[in-house]
């Protein structure tokens, strides 16, 4: 009779193991802050932007905001490296 070895990582003999079920939990509870954030802000604001003007939900402009922010930053860095890389 062939005996099993376990394999670390290899959860199927016993479960999820506690690293799994950690990152399960801080998941959840990521997701239930996000949850909360996105209700709380759902009322609609003003938005004037140059010659624009319109209103649109906090959460979508926050999100959008975030998403641009983030857009730019890796923009920055990518160039950044470049010109280092040729400097360099």
């Amino acid at each position: 009779m062939e005996q099993h070895t376990p394999i670390p990582g290899d959860d199927t003999a016993g479960g999820p193991g506690p690293a799994a079920i950690f990152k399960m939990v801080v998941a959840a509870v990521v997701l239930a802050a996000a949850v909360a954030f996105a209700v709380q802000n759902a009322q609609s604001v003003e938005v004037e932007f140059l010659s624009w003007s319109f209103s649109i939900r906090l959460i979508i402009l926050l999100v959008i905001s975030a998403a641009v922010g983030v857009g730019l930053q890796s923009l920055v860095a990518v160039l950044w490296r470049r010109r280092k890389n040729r400097s360099g």
